[in-house]
């Protein structure tokens, strides 16, 4: 969840009523479990936040979230520009060598190694691919030692209408619009009028329902 705190109004990113990955991937788990590794050749792309390495690691580019393709899911629709997202990493990425960076936890329950990519030793790729508006900032209070530099990458692309901002399917919506997108992760715009914490869960109220 993401707060800005300069205006009595909140920008947040939510997981509306329930999980925000949507239907969950039929994944077998790896035969063994991967180690994390500092460097690596990109074999292929999986999608426009997942590769994988020359030596068979799937790595999850952490904290940013790319429009989801299908995989195996079944009957889970191609979100808007999910192939462009893919083709701009690939041309990014694909054969060249990274250095893999990791600021929380390392590896997730696929098996999937997590970490921040960068290509010709500076080269970010989150922060290109955030400029470049093809993903959105995904965090979790693991990964967040990036995060401020992330939501300004995410701020620019987003004012600029670049990528995915320039397409309604993302656009930041109203609090009254959320009962529409349950099970999806969307930017939600609006005016708190109560906090409360249960159990260790924030609850932030928009209205009396």
């Amino acid at each position: 969840m993401r707060r800005n705190l300069a205006t009595p109004r909140f920008l947040l990113a939510c997981l509306v009523i329930a999980s925000a990955a949507g239907p969950a991937i039929a994944r077998k788990p790896p035969a063994q479990w991967p180690g994390p590794v500092a460097k690596g050749a990109v074999k292929s792309v999986v999608d426009g936040d997942t590769l994988v390495l020359n030596n068979g690691t799937e790595v999850r580019l952490v904290s940013i979230q790319s429009p989801k393709l299908p995989l195996e899911r079944r009957n889970f629709p191609t979100r808007p520009l999910a192939p462009v997202s893919k083709a701009v990493l690939t041309k990014l990425l694909l054969g060249k060598d990274l250095t893999l960076n990791y600021s929380g936890r390392k590896i997730d329950r696929h098996g999937r190694l997590l970490a921040h990519l960068f290509f010709k030793n500076l080269n970010w790729t989150q922060g290109a691919l955030l400029e470049a508006g093809m993903v959105r900032v995904y965090s979790f209070p693991d990964n967040r030692s990036r995060i401020a530099e992330m939501l300004k990458h995410e701020r620019n692309a987003s004012k600029a209408k670049l990528g995915i901002w320039g397409h309604s399917y993302y656009r930041i919506i109203n609090h009254q619009q959320t009962q529409r997108y349950l099970r999806n992760f969307q930017l939600i715009e609006a005016k708190v009028l109560k906090a409360v914490v249960v159990w260790g869960r924030a609850y932030l109220n928009f209205g009396e329902n």
